[in-house]
């Protein structure tokens, strides 16, 4: 429900903001706002600037990954770093994209992805298929399908079961 919504942002140096969303009845006209409140900021999340955070229904974990490469894990309540991952990607990350409760991809300015479960060390899988950085993703359930689009001018369709490129 609206009572565990959160919003989160990564910034340019390197910080993770995280904020809770909460309705606001309105006292002058009819209706609800929406207003951030309390949360918390992870200072030096990252070296270089975070460009792409999300939520992992797994293990309430919040992903963020950065302009330095590096991927972290950190726990969606508290801030608390679970696990990083330095050298995530040769370049830097740019996209990323939930694919179920535990997995997720990660794009880099190079356009190589990498599929994550959030229960390994290492990344998964590779996927291969771009010349130029990951602009987009798109996860889609039935067929299970990854698409990525690159500043290449490519759409890329993954079979990711396979780890094989489609089209």
């Amino acid at each position: 429900g609206m009572e565990d919504r959160m919003v989160v942002a990564g910034l340019v140096d390197g910080s993770v903001l995280v904020r809770r969303l909460q309705r606001k009845e309105r006292e002058s006209k009819e209706g609800m706002d929406l207003v951030l409140t309390e949360g918390f900021q992870i200072d030096n999340a990252h070296e270089d600037s975070c460009r792409s955070v999300l939520f992992l229904d797994a293990m309430e974990s919040l992903v963020s990954g950065s302009a330095d490469c590096s991927l972290r894990i950190s726990d969606r309540n508290t801030g608390k770093e679970k696990r990083r991952v330095q050298g995530a990607h040769e370049s830097g990350i740019g996209k990323m994209a939930q694919v179920d409760a535990y997995t997720f991809v990660t794009g880099d300015e190079d356009g190589l992805i990498k599929l994550w479960d959030v229960r390994e060390e290492e990344a998964v899988r590779q996927l291969e298929g771009h010349t130029d950085f990951i602009s987009d993703f798109l996860w889609v359930r039935n067929p299970k399908r990854l698409l990525s689009t690159s500043g290449d001018g490519t759409l890329g369709v993954f079979e990711l079961r396979k780890g094989k490129e489609m089209a």
